[in-house]
């Protein structure tokens, strides 16, 4: 039979649950169905209905972790909550819904830590994070971000189109080839693929458990995964497009169906990089020997820590 003092807690967690939950409602009704539409409209977003699934997963991936912490709320936590209500609020007095989506997980992050203890957010501050690759960022950044990514997409697959012997013209981000020309447009930069591989090397990361330092080597090396993928793709277009003809290689079945074979690529390379990094992590004095790492402590108490 269940303690008292356990079903107080329990009570006062799913009070505490339903609070955050109402909270949480009330400040972010008017965007999320802007965000939404930008999801169900756009290429680059399309993973986005996809982030709650992986944090929910991430979540309970670390369930034996939280199984053994009590909750213990914490003072401290309203400095990190109260941050994220003023970038809420400027966000809603500058009318731009990006800053207050960005609100978001730094909100439910101070939640966490308020409501039941620091210990918490060490375990779920990244998964937490992770909500920021469901923000739509503004359009002019995302064409900031493509361009470039155009420009050095076309010059390395024009490079390697000369190593087999094609002759090729670049102009810009134009490719004339002897049997056809073609624009690597903003669709083409691989900019649908780079959002969507940020999450998927985020959730590889924590499942592999890996340090902070070998997350953002990760993420510093996504770009140019992303990147080499993509040469690759334009890379078989030019190839087909010479050997078969330009109405194969630029049609739906080599150029379309090719974002699903990006993606793929690229998110094996970002799985093999996270094995390389695990490997070279260090056996910790408190790891265990299978690769997994040592629960974190309980925590008792119930009440305020000290600010």
């Amino acid at each position: 039979m269940e303690s008292p003092s356990n079903q107080t807690n329990r009570t006062v967690l799913i009070l505490w649950a339903v609070l955050c939950a109402v909270l949480l409602v009330a400040l972010y009704r008017h965007v999320w169905p802007a965000f939404w539409y930008r999801w169900a409209n756009e290429a680059a977003y399309s993973h986005c209905p996809l982030v709650p699934l992986a944090v929910a997963g991430l979540i309970w991936f670390h369930r034996r972790e939280l199984a053994v912490l009590t909750p213990s709320p914490s003072a401290r936590g309203l400095w990190l909550l109260g941050a994220g209500l003023v970038v809420c609020f400027l966000g809603y007095v500058t009318g731009a819904r990006f800053i207050v989506g960005l609100s978001f997980p730094v909100v439910l992050m101070g939640l966490v830590a308020t409501g039941l203890g620091s210990a918490y957010l060490r375990v779920l501050g990244f998964s937490l994070a992770l909500f920021l690759f469901a923000i739509p960022f503004p359009r002019h950044i995302l064409g900031m971000v493509a361009m470039p990514m155009q420009v050095i997409s076309t010059i390395l697959t024009v490079a390697a189109t000369r190593l087999f012997g094609i002759p090729v013209l670049r102009e810009g981000v134009n490719v004339a080839l002897p049997s056809f020309q073609f624009v690597v447009a903003e669709a083409c930069s691989g900019m649908n693929s780079l959002v969507a591989l940020f999450l998927a090397g985020g959730v590889v990361a924590e499942l592999m458990r890996l340090a902070t330092w070998q997350k953002l080597v990760i993420y510093a090396l996504t770009p140019v995964i992303v990147i080499a993928a993509n040469v690759i793709r334009l890379l078989s277009v030019v190839v087909v497009g010479e050997l078969v003809g330009p109405e194969l290689a630029l049609g739906q079945f080599v150029h379309g169906g090719s974002d699903v074979v990006v993606y793929l690529a690229a998110f094996a390379l970002v799985w093999g990089l996270g094995n390389a990094l695990q490997s070279w992590k260090p056996a910790g004095p408190g790891a265990v020997r299978d690769g997994s790492e040592s629960l974190p402590e309980a925590h008792s108490g119930t009440g305020l820590e000290p600010p």
